[in-house]
């Protein structure tokens, strides 16, 4: 079994298949990467900071290489949010990058609530939500701007994520429409976001369909679960590491190519779990707890991150 990076074991819809963005109607998919940026001026979080430029986020401060916590949101469990956070305190990470699901309605106000206040010691840490194909821009906008918190910020119309020695590429939505609900992220043209790279970053992608063709998106019976759309953007844009919040087939393993890997690479892909909620079950029939996942991210790639050593 390959290394898994949950920070602990405790600790996560209906689907409308819609092609296309037609705006003009509240109820039609929005595309995610065309949509303006909420974000317009620098904001201190903490030690870093945090300036747009476009479609483009320059974070700086942080360490090379620096602790990231990801995972999907929890809008598919009633379980409370709050004390994840308490656990995710604890491995002292640098930055949170949320994968979409985050709720409607009062789950969503909760979710947002209790990461306003999340500090790590008495230090905000930025926390940044890429919006997926059940998520509505303008339920979470609203929300985030009732929350007044400046470290929560939304990715939805930022192309790319400047770390320094790396770089986050953000897919914000659903590209093949699976799973996208009426009023939800779509994502109309991948290259456009492949486009924004730097040339001189480590490049990881983050969305929410894995690139069809390796054993990541194995499902059952072997049966390809990946995305064909996601595998062809990546190869024209010789892009090799990213981070997804779907298919279900190999939760929370890292791998190299055609195999599992716990090591610092720049060609390490890995589909991340819910946060909190029920265990999910893979291709094979394992169960993996829902938890944060801790990644290790720098110019040398990306890799698990150890946990904190107790204090």
């Amino acid at each position: 079994m390959p290394s898994r990076l949950l920070v602990s074991s405790w600790i996560l819809g209906a689907s409308l298949a819609i092609a296309g963005c037609r705006c003009g109607s509240s109820d039609a998919p929005i595309d995610c990467s065309t949509s303006r940026p909420t974000l317009d001026a620098e904001r201190t979080i903490g030690r870093v900071r945090v300036t747009p430029d476009e479609r483009r986020l320059r974070i700086t401060g942080l360490p090379e290489p620096s602790r990231w916590v990801l995972g999907r949101g929890p809008a598919l469990t009633t379980e409370p949010f709050a004390p994840v956070l308490d656990a995710i305190e604890g491995e002292r990470p640098d930055a949170i990058l949320l994968l979409g699901s985050f709720g409607r309605g009062a789950r969503l106000e909760a979710m947002i609530e209790a990461l306003a206040s999340f500090r790590v010691g008495d230090t905000p840490i930025p926390i940044l939500l890429v919006p997926g194909p059940r998520d509505r821009l303008d339920e979470l906008d609203a929300a985030l701007r009732a929350s007044g918190a400046s470290h929560l910020i939304s990715l939805a119309g930022f192309h790319a994520v400047d770390l320094g020695g790396a770089e986050w590429l953000i897919a914000a939505g659903g590209l093949d429409a699976h799973y996208v609900l009426e009023g939800g992220c779509h994502l109309e043209d991948l290259a456009d976001v492949l486009a924004a790279r730097s040339a001189d970053r480590l490049h990881v992608l983050v969305g929410f369909d894995a690139p069809a063709g390796t054993p990541l998106t194995a499902g059952i019976d072997g049966v390809e679960a990946g995305s064909e759309s996601v595998r062809a953007a990546m190869a024209s844009a010789q892009i090799e590491a990213g981070v997804f919040a779907g298919p279900d087939t190999r939760l929370a393993e890292l791998f190299a190519g055609a195999s599992p890997a716990s090591t610092i690479g720049v060609d390490r892909r890995i589909i991340v779990p819910p946060i909190v909620g029920p265990a999910q079950m893979t291709a094979d029939g394992a169960r993996v707890p829902s938890a944060p996942t801790l990644l290790s991210v720098g110019r040398d790639g990306i890799g698990l991150a150890p946990t904190a050593p107790s204090p």
